[in-house]
């Protein structure tokens, strides 16, 4: 499936659609999209296991901006943790499972160093990376 130039929204839903393809066929299963609240929102929020899965997909199509590895600075990290926390206690999920924080960065004709906890996919149209565990709660 080609990333194509369109506004942002509809890129960032099509990057959203690659990565939870990607996620499901890794075996995880979606809880919900774009889960939002006065807090921010969250991407994707699937199940790996027992483990309670919040991801942020990034896209970048030129090789000249930073990675959406790299776009993920504290502020981001503290801004989804914060509705994450929303999300657990809202569905009394909180006390109940382990939760993790991913990545899923897709970028197009890029070239750029890819952390050694990333699982990488390769195809003619794009590259996607995905750190699992990408950033913990401090």
């Amino acid at each position: 499936m080609p990333l194509t130039r369109k506004n942002t929204a509809s890129s960032g839903q099509e990057a959203e659609a690659i990565a939870l393809n990607h996620l499901k066929l890794q075996g995880l299963e979606l809880l919900t999209r774009n889960y939002q609240c006065k807090t921010g929102e969250i991407d994707l929020v699937m199940k790996d296991g027992q483990c309670i899965v919040f991801v942020e997909v990034r896209l970048r199509n030129h090789k000249r901006f930073a990675s959406g590895l790299e776009t993920v600075d504290f502020r981001k990290q503290q801004k989804i943790i914060r509705t994450a926390l929303h999300f657990l206690q809202k569905n009394k999920l909180l006390d109940a499972s382990p939760c993790r924080f991913d990545i899923v960065s897709l970028r197009q004709g890029c070239a750029v160093s890819i952390p050694a906890n990333a699982v990488q996919t390769n195809t003619d149209q794009f590259e996607l990376d995905w750190i699992k565990d990408a950033f913990q709660i401090s």
